[in-house]
């Protein structure tokens, strides 16, 4: 041959659903569990990633919104999404009321919309029903055996609340929140050590806790400080993916500690 040819072909576009859970609101009546309807938006958004027919738009990007009104319309289109999640989540003790409502942002007309009124331990089977719920809206397969699968529940409502707390200190950074969180984390593991995400949620902490020093709020210069929770974190995600070899936390986590030892 006397020239190169070049085969190429046009990417289709991903045709599955597209969403993004936006922030849910904190109805509580002291104003006092954000922390708690935070972590419901991100662990729903965590259920709904696990659908493979679905595309779920970043936690970071969506979160963008929290404490705004935004229309739905103009959300749809900077976050390339065309159905947008929403809801409310009302604590009082064990009693808990949780909102949710799905909307299409071509048109902004309801899709689906449930109030879910239970018992605090009831939370998991929430979560479940709502993926559940939005798969049938949009027509698309839950892609596990049963839709229990599409979480993974801790026995002890205690250790998820504190599970809960301590990632919404994560979220918040710095030094305080960071050394509150592992302290949450540790807290959870004392009362369920075989719960995989607390696992996760301590190693995700540990590898942040050399970049905001006490003191200072700037990253460690002792190498002896950084190996340390290094280490910490390594063997906190390595316990988390013996228990759940799909946790992404802590195959986040243990990217985090390969890089920061330059472990390419």
């Amino acid at each position: 041959p006397t020239g190169v040819e070049l085969a190429y072909a046009e990417l289709s576009e991903d045709s599955r659903p597209s969403i993004a859970v936006l922030p849910f609101k904190d109805m509580s009546q002291g104003g006092d569990q954000e922390y708690f309807s935070d972590g419901m938006t991100e662990e729903i958004l965590n259920v709904l990633a696990r659908i493979p027919d679905l595309r779920v738009a970043a936690r970071t990007t969506a979160f963008a919104y929290k404490g705004q009104d935004p229309d739905l319309r103009e959300v749809g289109q900077d976050l390339g999404v065309r159905y947008i999640l929403e809801g409310s989540v009302r604590k009082a003790g064990d009693d808990l009321r949780i909102t949710a409502q799905l909307i299409d942002t071509q048109d902004n007309f309801h899709v689906w919309s449930e109030s879910y009124d239970r018992q605090l331990d009831n939370v998991f089977e929430i979560q479940s029903e709502i993926a559940e719920a939005i798969a049938g809206a949009l027509r698309v397969p839950l892609g596990v055996d049963e839709k229990a699968d599409l979480v993974i529940p801790t026995g002890d409502m205690a250790a998820y609340d504190l599970y809960l707390e301590g990632r919404a200190r994560v979220r918040a950074r710095g030094p305080e929140n960071i050394v509150t969180a592992i302290t949450l984390f540790e807290a959870a593991i004392a009362r369920d050590s075989a719960w995989a995400p607390a696992w996760a949620g301590l190693a995700i902490a540990r590898s942040l806790e050399p970049y905001y020093q006490p003191g200072t709020g700037w990253p460690a210069t002792d190498a002896g400080i950084w190996e340390r929770a290094l280490s910490a974190a390594e063997r906190a995600a390595v316990r988390a993916l013996a228990l759940d070899p799909d946790n992404a936390s802590a195959r986040v986590a243990l990217g985090t500690v390969y890089r920061d030892r330059w472990m390419w």
